[in-house]
C-alpha cells in the first residue's frame, strides 16, 4: 500500500531469486542495459557479472529472446472464482483472457505490457487497462508452464483486479516511482530493471567527477564501507517482507535509499513464532534465526553471496568457502554415525531447499541456518502469511536489539496492520490505546505524525461502525496531510452519507482537480447529485467516474437507473449492457 502496508501476497510474486537458478539465461547486453555504459568502461567485471544477474533483468518488456513463455492456447481454470484464463498473443502483442464458467462466456481481456522477474523460477506480467496496472492471474512457471499466480490462492481471489503499485515495483527498478492516486494509475510508465545504483546509490554524480577527474569524495555507495548492520539492510530493503511492513516515514517505502538504517525507517512485522515452512522472501528474516548469525557481530548477505554474480555461478563455492572460514575443524559424525561424505555441500544439509508457503510452484533456499532439519512438509496449501493469527512482533536482527519504538507506536503499528487484515475489533481495541481521534496528543510523537496512522484508524472505527470518531480520524490525517486523496475521499463518503453534501462535494472536487485520472472523485460527485435529486448530474458525473475506469460493473448498473429516469432508455439499455459484461 503507497501510503500504508506492503504485503506478502503482492510482493512474493516477482523475482528470479532467492534460491538455485533454474533456467539458463543470458547476460543483459548493453543495447538491453544503457545504463551500464556508464560504469562498465572503470569496473569492467562487475558491470559484466550484474548484467547477467537475474537480479538485474527484474523488471522488462515482453522480448521474445527473454522469454521462456509464449502464448498458449489452453484455459487455466481457477476453481476458487469459476473463472478460466488464458494468454493470447497477435500482432499488436499478448493480451491476458478472462471468461466465466465455461469459455465462451464474460470475455474481458487486457493487455500485458510487461514482465516482472527474469523468468529464473518464473515470471510475473503486468496487464494494462486505461492506464491502470494488475498483477496477470497467470503466471509462468519454469519446468510447467502457465498456472495461477500466487495471489489467486485464497478465499478471494482477485483476478483481473490486483493492483500493481509503486511499492510493488519499488524492489524490481531503481528508476524513481511515481505517486499516483489511484495507487496503480502507472499509465505508460516504462521501468528498467535495477542498476549500479540500486546498492550504490545515485551514480550520476559520481560519473561525472570521474570524468571530470576531480579528486576527493567520489559521490558514490561503496557497501562495502558500511558496517555490517548496514549492509545486511542494504538487501533486507527487499528481502525482509514480513507478513507487513509499514513506512515509519513520510517518504514512504520507495524512501529507503541505499545506507539507510532499514529499520529507522520501516516497521517490519514478523510472526512470534517462526516455524519450519518459510516465504519465499525471507531471506533475512531466516539468516536472522540462525545460530551462525547470532553468534557473529560481522555476518552479513556477503559473507555467502558476491553480490555482483549470479546464484548459479556463485554457488556452492561461495557458500562452501563461507561455512569452512568459521568450521574448520573436521565434521562431528551424526548420531554416532560417520562424517558426510566430502563431496557434499554443507548447505546440502543444513540448509533446506523447500517450497515456500507462498508460492504454489517451485522450491527455494530456507536461509535458516541449522544444525538438524526438521522433515519437509509440504500440504501443498499456498498461504500469504508467517502468522496464521497475526500473532506479529516487530522484526530485531537481534533478540538483544534495543526496541525502537515506544508503547504508543508500538500498538499503532499494530492496529494499522490488523485493520488491513481485517481485523477490525481488534484493530480497534489497539486504536483506542491512543490518545482521542481529533486531540492534538493523537498527532504528536512517532508514528503518530504520520498521516496514514489516522486514515487507517479512521477505517478500523468506520468498519466498527463509530462514525464521529472516523470523521475526527481522517481529519486528523488531513491536518498532518492536507493533499492525502485517500482520507479526502473516505470523509467524503463519510460526510455524504450524514447528509453533510456540501462538503463531501468540495473535497471530491479537490482530489479530481487533483487528480483528473481519478474515478473515485466523480463517483461520489454522481452519488451527490443524486441525493439533490438531480438524476441527470449523476448520471453526468458517473459517466466520467466510468470515462476513467469502466471496469465498474455496479456503477454501470446505477448509470442505467439514472439514465431510464432521465428518460434516456437507449442509454440506460446500453448501461445494463455493459454492466453484465463486466459483471463477476
Amino acid at each position: 500500500m503507497r501510503r500504508g502496508i506492503a504485503w506478502a501476497a503482492l510482493a512474493l510474486l516477482l523475482t528470479g531469486c532467492g534460491g538455485e537458478e533454474t533456467r539458463t539465461r543470458q547476460p543483459l547486453s548493453l543495447a538491453e542495459a544503457p545504463w551500464a555504459a556508464a560504469c562498465v568502461d572503470c569496473h569492467p567485471s562487475e558491470t559484466r557479472a550484474w548484467l547477467g544477474h537475474a537480479m538485474a533483468d527484474t523488471l522488462g518488456p515482453l522480448d521474445a529472446d527473454r522469454m521462456p513463455a509464449e502464448p498458449a492456447d489452453e484455459w487455466v481454470l481457477n476453481p476458487a472464482s469459476g473463472a478460466f484464463y488464458r494468454v493470447e498473443g497477435n500482432e499488436a502483442g499478448w493480451r491476458i483472457v478472462e471468461e466465466h464458467d465455461a469459455p465462451g462466456s464474460t470475455r474481458r481481456s487486457m493487455e500485458l505490457a510487461w514482465r516482472i522477474g527474469a523468468g529464473v523460477r518464473d515470471m510475473a506480467f503486468v496487464a494494462r487497462d486505461h492506464g491502470r496496472w494488475q498483477f496477470s492471474p497467470l503466471e509462468f512457471y519454469t519446468g510447467l508452464g502457465w498456472a495461477s499466480a500466487p495471489f489467486e490462492f485464497g478465499a478471494h481471489p482477485a483476478g483481473l483486479r490486483q493492483p500493481v503499485t509503486p511499492d510493488c515495483l519499488s524492489c524490481h527498478t531503481t528508476r524513481e516511482l511515481p505517486n499516483p492516486y489511484p495507487y496503480n494509475d502507472l499509465g505508460d510508465l516504462e521501468p528498467v530493471g535495477l542498476d549500479c545504483g540500486a546498492c550504490h546509490g545515485p551514480v550520476e554524480e559520481h560519473v561525472r567527477r570521474m570524468e571530470a577527474d576531480e579528486q576527493g569524495d567520489p559521490a558514490i555507495l561503496n557497501p562495502a564501507d558500511l558496517v555490517p548492520g548496514r549492509q545486511l539492510d542494504l538487501c533486507a530493503r527487499c528481502h525482509l517482507e514480513g507478513d507487513a511492513r509499514i513506512p515509519l516515514t513520510a517518504a514512504g517505502h520507495t524512501g529507503v535509499q541505499p545506507g539507510d538504517d532499514l529499520l529507522q525507517e520501516r516497521a517490519v512485522l514478523v510472526g512470534r513464532e517462526p516455524g519450519d515452512d518459510f516465504s519465499f522472501v525471507s531471506q533475512a528474516r531466516r539468516l536472522a534465526l540462525s545460530e551462525c548469525f547470532q553468534a557473529s557481530t560481522d555476518m552479513t548477505c556477503q559473507t555467502c553471496h558476491d553480490p555482483h554474480t549470479a546464484l548459479a555461478l556463485d554457488q556452492p563455492a561461495g557458500t562452501q568457502a563461507a561455512c569452512v572460514s568459521c568450521h574448520e575443524g573436521p565434521h562431528r559424525p551424526v548420531a554416532g554415525g560417520e562424517p558426510p561424505p566430502r563431496q557434499r555441500a554443507c548447505a546440502d544439509c543444513h540448509m533446506r531447499v523447500a517450497r515456500p508457503f507462498d508460492l504454489p510452484h517451485g522450491a527455494v533456499t530456507d536461509h535458516w541456518i541449522r544444525s538438524f532439519l526438521p522433515p519437509a512438509a509440504d500440504d501443498g496449501m499456498v498461504r500469504h502469511n508467517e502468522s496464521g493469527d497475526s500473532d506479529w512482533v516487530l522484526f530485531k536482527w537481534r533478540p538483544t536489539d534495543p526496541d525502537r519504538l515506544e508503547r504508543d507506536a508500538a500498538d499503532a503499528l499494530l492496529a494499522q496492520a490488523l485493520i488491513h487484515g481485517g481485523q477490525v475489533s481488534r484493530s480497534t481495541a489497539l486504536f483506542d490505546l491512543l490518545p482521542p481521534a481529533g486531540s492534538e496528543d493523537a498527532r504528536t510523537g512517532p508514528i503518530l505524525e504520520l498521516a496514514p496512522t489516522h486514515f487507517m484508524r479512521g477505517r478500523a472505527y468506520a468498519s466498527s461502525g463509530r462514525p464521529a470518531d472516523a470523521e475526527q480520524a481522517y481529519r486528523d490525517a488531513l491536518a498532518l496531510d492536507p493533499e492525502m486523496p485517500e482520507a479526502s475521499m473516505n470523509l467524503a463518503w463519510h460526510l455524504l452519507e450524514r447528509g453533510q453534501t456540501a462538503e463531501a462535494r468540495a473535497l471530491a472536487s479537490r482530489v479530481a482537480s487533483r487528480h483528473p485520472r481519478a474515478e473515485n472523485p466523480w463517483r461520489l460527485l454522481g452519488a451527490a447529485a443524486l441525493a439533490e435529486d438531480d438524476v441527470r448530474g449523476a448520471a453526468n458525473a458517473w459517466q466520467r467516474s466510468l470515462d476513467r475506469q469502466p471496469d465498474q460493473p455496479r456503477l454501470w448498473h446505477s448509470l442505467a437507473d439514472a439514465l431510464a429516469a432521465a428518460g434516456d432508455e437507449q442509454g440506460a439499455m446500453e448501461a445494463r449492457s455493459e454492466a453484465a459484461r463486466r459483471h463477476r
